[in-house]
């Protein structure tokens, strides 16, 4: 797992996860993504605010990936075919968290600031998708060590059988413990993968 501190690096989703995601095998789509794909393509191009769906219609990646863009990245999507498609195929909020900040990184390189259906299938995907093994790797490469909750709750734990056991306060050594670990560097309150520090993403933002 990484350490806490990676999450202030300003190239570690870069070099940690865009780079690695870029190499990773691209195999061909299903039938029924393929003719997904194909039906969204010969579709009419219509703006996220025309969307063909209705607001409770949504499916929740389909949300996610909608705030995600708007609120997290300087890349923009202004093709409903595109965030359908990736609600498609994207089994998981994980999945589409991976596949944005790709797409973030990918525009970055080619100076493309807002993306569609054509060219992320043409240009970015010609070859088909990563699969779910590869992607669910990946996935744990970037989680965070969250060891500062960890060790805090066994000490707790510790100290309240020891204070059960011997029928008095929590002795000093569980004190003294929880002072050595409030010196360390952990990020006690954050989530526990890269692809959620904002900071981290800073070389693959447009200014």
């Amino acid at each position: 797992m990484l350490k806490p501190d990676i999450t202030k690096e300003p190239t570690a989703v870069e070099l940690l996860f865009c780079k690695p995601f870029g190499q990773l095998a691209k195999h061909e789509m299903n039938k029924e993504d393929t003719e997904d794909l194909i039906r969204l393509m010969l579709a009419k191009p219509t703006s996220l605010k025309d969307a063909p769906i209705k607001e409770e219609e949504k499916p929740f990646v389909y949300k996610l990936i909608e705030k995600r863009v708007e609120h997290t990245f300087t890349f923009r999507i202004n093709d409903s075919r595109l965030v359908l498609f990736l609600a498609i195929i994207c089994k998981s909020a994980g999945d589409a968290v991976m596949y944005l900040a790709y797409l973030q990184y990918w525009c970055k390189q080619n100076n493309v600031k807002e993306l569609d259906l054509d060219t992320f299938g043409k240009r970015i995907f010609p070859f088909g998708f990563p699969n779910d093994e590869d992607m669910s790797a990946l996935w744990r490469q970037v989680k965070v060590d969250y060891s500062y909750s960890r060790q805090k709750n066994e000490a707790r734990d510790m100290a309240d059988k020891y204070s059960q056991k011997h029928r008095v306060q929590k002795p000093r050594k569980y004190w003294r413990l929880l002072r050595n670990l409030n010196k360390k560097t952990y990020n006690r309150f954050g989530s526990d993968n890269l692809l959620d520090y904002q900071t981290a993403y800073k070389s693959i933002q447009f200014n």
